[in-house]
């Protein structure tokens, strides 16, 4: 949790937002931002709103992070030694990973299989 990791991490998130936002403006190929590995992750508005979120997050944590110290030093002063903590930011980690592939997919199929329909 230091300042200058944070703010990297903040602008790697406004510049993914960016990449995605452009992904989807041009449609097609692009279209997939090609998140964990997979062409089929399509990018959607969703994505680009947990990159932002996340993005404001990392400056939250690089305008008012310590100086000093480690993770160790922070999950010692939380609550059970920072295990809640830990276990909190893992669900979060893992919807978050539900919401940009799984949710994404399920969008895109939904809308694949109602396109036929709105044609006739």
């Amino acid at each position: 949790p230091r300042p200058v990791t944070a703010a990297l991490v903040a602008v790697s998130y406004f510049v993914f937002a960016g990449v995605v936002a452009y992904a989807r403006s041009q449609g097609g190929v692009l279209a997939s931002c090609g998140c964990f590995g997979t062409p089929e992750t399509p990018a959607t508005v969703l994505h680009v709103g947990i990159d932002l979120v996340l993005a404001i997050a990392a400056v939250v944590v690089a305008t008012f992070s310590p100086t000093a110290g480690s993770i160790l030093t922070v999950l010692a002063h939380q609550p059970l030694h920072g295990t809640p903590l830990v276990l909190v930011a893992g669900v979060g980690a893992w919807l978050t990973y539900l919401t940009l592939s799984v949710l994404s997919v399920l969008q895109a199929t939904r809308l694949a299989v109602a396109s036929p329909d709105t044609r006739s």
